[in-house]
This record gives structure tokens, C-alpha cells and sequence, in this order.
């Protein structure tokens, strides 16, 4: 929150090197606490991502538009280790109701996900209908 001490109560120890080792021990505590924190939850389109600084390093989105997580690196939003690979193509049986994040590949132009939680436009490819099956991209 702003304006809150990130420090509770070291300003009062009059030890320099406690009161430092005190301020790390709640840097640790402060990593710790976001690496098990539930993510953010939102739209990276529109952006719904929460405004983070440096401190918050290791704080996590999850953007139910795309089916993805992403970690604040301190400076940017960048993919999660566990994100599933972009523009994988599988084929799914005829019109079926798409697994969010996938669209099909019939040649429209669309907002595709990048690894600094951001969209591009993208044009998927047109790739026929195979035996009953329709292909998708995971954007």
C-alpha cells in the first residue's frame, strides 16, 4: 500500500546492524509472501494488470483472456516458466466450443498474447477443415 512502512518498527532500533538485518529479514519475508500469494486475476485485453514497482518482484498475473500466467520481473511482466508455447496448432472436432486462449485458423486478424503480457495483432493462418476437424492456434 502506499505510504506504508515496508519496515514495521525498525525505525525505533537504535542498532544499525540490527535495524539492517531486521530490513532484510522483511525483504525475505516480503519475496516469500508474493511467491505464495494467489495471482492478480484479469484481462491483459483490455489491460487489468495491476501497476507494480521494483519491490515487487515475483508478483503474478493470471489473464483469463488468454488462459496465462505472468510474473513482474521489477520491470516488466514476462511470461510464467509454466506458460504453454504460442501458436501451437491442434485439430479439434467440428465447432467446438474453444478452449480459452486458441482461435481458429481461418485467416482473421487478432489480438495474440506476447511474453511481456502485452498483445499484438496477428493474422492466423487458413488451414482447412481435416476430416470433421477444425484447426486452432493458441494465441
Amino acid at each position: 500500500m502506499a505510504g506504508q512502512d515496508p519496515y514495521p518498527g525498525v525505525a525505533q532500533v537504535q542498532d544499525t546492524m540490527t535495524s539492517q538485518a531486521l530490513r532484510f529479514i522483511w525483504d525475505r519475508i516480503a519475496n516469500i509472501s508474493r511467491l505464495v500469494k494467489t495471482p492478480a486475476i484479469g484481462t491483459i485485453n483490455p489491460d487489468q494488470k495491476p501497476p507494480l514497482g521494483p519491490r515487487d518482484v515475483g508478483s503474478r498475473f493470471f489473464a483469463t483472456d488468454y488462459n496465462r500466467e505472468y510474473i513482474w520481473t521489477g520491470l516488466r511482466w514476462d511470461d510464467s516458466p509454466s506458460a504453454p508455447t504460442r501458436f501451437q496448432l491442434v485439430f479439434f472436432v467440428s465447432n467446438p466450443e474453444p478452449p480459452i486462449g486458441w482461435a481458429p485458423c481461418d485467416g482473421r486478424v487478432l489480438p495474440r498474447s506476447t511474453s511481456q503480457g502485452t498483445t499484438l495483432l496477428f493474422t492466423l493462418p487458413v488451414i482447412p477443415d481435416y476430416a470433421g476437424q477444425k484447426a486452432y492456434m493458441r494465441l
